[in-house]
C-alpha cells in the first residue's frame, strides 16, 4: 500500500525487506532477479518493481540477498546518499518493535525523519477496550515522565496512529 501511495505521489523509493531466511520472507522475486548479496538496491522484488522502486533484500543467515540485519541494508543506502539526497529522505517502518527502534535510531544518526508504523494488538479498532496504549512524548498533558525526563503521555494506536514519528516514541 506505502509503496503504491508513494508511486501516485510520485515519490521515488527503495524498498528494503528483512527476515531470518529466504522462506520466511513475505516478498515475491521476480523472475530471474535475485536480490544482491552485497546489498545494492535493484528491481528483485515485485512488490516494489512494479511501482519501479528498487529494492534491497536482507536474510540474517544469508540465504537471499545481503547476509544480516536490515539496518546494515539500510546504513548502505544512507551513507551513499548525497546531501541534497538525504535531505529530501524519509524512512517509513513497520515490523518487530525491536528492529524498528534500531532503523529509529540509524535514521536519527542520519539526522533523517523516521516514521514508525507501532504494531499492537487492537481488539476493537475504535478506541473503547484502550488495549493498543503507546508511550508518546507529549508535554501538554503528561501521564509521566521518562527516567530521562521527557514526558509522555498514552495514546492509542488504533485512533492516534497508528504511523508516528520516531522522534516522539518512547522506546
Amino acid at each position: 500500500y506505502l509503496a503504491k501511495s508513494l508511486h501516485e505521489s510520485g515519490w521515488k523509493a527503495v524498498g528494503f525487506v528483512g527476515a531470518l531466511s529466504r522462506d520466511l520472507l513475505a516478498v515475491t522475486f521476480d523472475a530471474g532477479a535475485e536480490p544482491d548479496v552485497e546489498g545494492k538496491p535493484g528491481l528483485s522484488v515485485e512488490e516494489f518493481a512494479r511501482y519501479g522502486f528498487d529494492s534491497v533484500v536482507t536474510t540474517n543467515d544469508g540465504s537471499a540477498g545481503l547476509k544480516g540485519l536490515i539496518t546494515r541494508g539500510l546504513e548502505n543506502v544512507l551513507t551513499s546518499q548525497t546531501p541534497e539526497q538525504a535531505a529530501r529522505t524519509v524512512v517509513f517502518t513497520c515490523g518487530p518493535e525491536p528492529m524498528m527502534h534500531a532503523v529509529a535510531k540509524l535514521a536519527k544518526a542520519h539526522s533523517i525523519d523516521c516514521q514508525v508504523c507501532l504494531e499492537q494488538a487492537m481488539a476493537c479498532g475504535m478506541a473503547t477496550c484502550q488495549s493498543c496504549i503507546v508511550k508518546i512524548e507529549d508535554a501538554k498533558k503528561p501521564h509521566g515522565t521518562t527516567e530521562h525526563g521527557r514526558p509522555w503521555r498514552y495514546k492509542l494506536a488504533c485512533t492516534d496512529g497508528p504511523v508516528f514519528s520516531s522522534e516522539v516514541v518512547v522506546w
